[in-house]
């Protein structure tokens, strides 16, 4: 089994008042094109996915956006 190991996204975090949300989504582009490249069996998130208990809509609207359609499933 091939794994790609990822730690600690901390999607929708913030630098005081400046969002990180285009550099987000360019990571998380990049974490799939690495995927699909490399042609793994599974994509392990271990710690954070989100910076806050709640996320906010952005940075779970862009997860959605990059896992749903794709092979990717959870697995709890």
């Amino acid at each position: 089994m091939k794994l790609l190991h990822t730690a600690d996204w901390h999607l929708d975090k913030r630098l005081d008042n400046f969002s990180r949300l285009e550099e987000q989504k360019a990571v998380l582009t990049e974490i799939c094109d690495i995927a699909d490249q490399e042609d793994v069996d599974a994509v392990l998130i271990s710690g954070d996915l989100f910076d806050t208990f709640n996320p906010p809509t952005p940075g779970a609207r862009e997860m959605n956006k990059k896992t749903c359609g794709t092979r990717w499933r959870p697995v709890r």
